[in-house]
C-alpha cells in the first residue's frame, strides 16, 4: 500500500488545522476571562474592556466557523482534484478562444483566471459577513 502524495498534504493540513483550532481555543479561553489584566488597568476604562472583549469574543466565534468551512473546502479542492481539472478545463478553453494551446503562458494565465473565479464566485456568502456585521452585538468600533 503506497502513500501518495495527496494523502501526505491532506495529512499535514489537516494536522495544521487541528493545531491552529487548539491554540485559537486557548485564546478563546483568555478572552473568556472577565477581568482586566494588570497591565492595562488605569490605560483603559473597565466600560471599554468589556465592549472590546465582547467584541472580540464575537469575532473569535465567527474565527471558529469561518476556519471549519475553508478546511472543508480546502480538503474537498485537494481529495476531488479539482485544481487538475481546472488546468485541463483552461486549456480547453484555449483553443475555443482562437489561441495556442501549448503556449504555457497562456495556460496559466487561463488557469489563474478560472481559479480565481472560482473563488470569488463560489465562495460562501458568510466570508464577507464579518466586515459587516460583527461590530453590532458588542458595540465596538
Amino acid at each position: 500500500m503506497a502513500f501518495t502524495c495527496m494523502e501526505a498534504v491532506l495529512g499535514l493540513t489537516l494536522l495544521m488545522y487541528l493545531f491552529e483550532t487548539y491554540l485559537d481555543f486557548r485564546q478563546h479561553a483568555a478572552l473568556k476571562l472577565p477581568t482586566l489584566p494588570k497591565t492595562l488597568q488605569g490605560v483603559i476604562s473597565k466600560e471599554k474592556f468589556k465592549m472590546s472583549r465582547a467584541y472580540c469574543l464575537d469575532k473569535s466565534h465567527f474565527h471558529f466557523v469561518h476556519e471549519f468551512f475553508t478546511i472543508l473546502i480546502d480538503v474537498a479542492i485537494i481529495f476531488f482534484g479539482i485544481l487538475p481539472w481546472f488546468w485541463k478545463k483552461s486549456g480547453n478553453f484555449l483553443p475555443l478562444a482562437c489561441l495556442n494551446k501549448e503556449n504555457e503562458v497562456l495556460l496559466t494565465l487561463s488557469f489563474f483566471g478560472w481559479c480565481s473565479d472560482m473563488v470569488t464566485g463560489h465562495r460562501p456568502p458568510f466570508f464577507s459577513l464579518f466586515n459587516f456585521c460583527d461590530r453590532g452585538p458588542s458595540g465596538f468600533q
